[in-house]
């Protein structure tokens, strides 16, 4: 119910992600949304049809050095969200469209991307560590390294 009354509120056409403050907040919104940043740097959209993700402001790379892409947009070009990168009759990727728009080390990680033939929808979600295994335990480490060197 409260999750209902934020997105009516704070975000209704966007996702929280996207969400901003707002001009006079709550202290529950303003304490959950000083959350976002860490979901960001802790979260990724897991690629299934592409339609929710936008290419250059949301984390879907799976990188150990990052989450976004790094390629500097050409004028001109209307690509927008990942599933315009996706082929979505053989459900491949358009490797001849990726290799034009990107840089070596984009290419790489969108490439290393599979892909489902099922095209399901794309998915928000916790990014693990390097064994695959995610722990609320590696985030206070986060937290608290950040905090110590800001």
């Amino acid at each position: 119910m409260c999750l209902g009354f934020f997105k009516a509120t704070y975000y209704p056409n966007s996702s929280f992600t996207k969400s901003c403050l707002g001009g006079s907040p709550n202290y529950a919104w303003r304490s959950i949304w000083g959350a976002n940043s860490i979901l960001l740097n802790s979260c990724l959209w897991r690629v299934g049809n592409g339609t929710s993700i936008s290419i250059l402001n949301d984390p879907w790379l799976v990188s150990d050095k990052r989450r976004f892409v790094s390629t500097i947009p050409l004028d001109g070009v209307l690509v927008e969200h990942v599933s315009d990168l996706i082929n979505p009759e053989t459900c491949y990727w358009h490797k001849d469209l990726i290799k034009n728009m990107f840089n070596v080390a984009d290419i790489k990680a969108i490439m290393s991307i599979p892909l489902s033939t099922r095209l399901y929808s794309d998915e928000f979600t916790w990014a693990y560590d390097k064994d695959g295994i995610y722990s609320v335990n590696i985030e206070r480490i986060k937290i608290k390294i950040t905090n110590t060197v800001s």
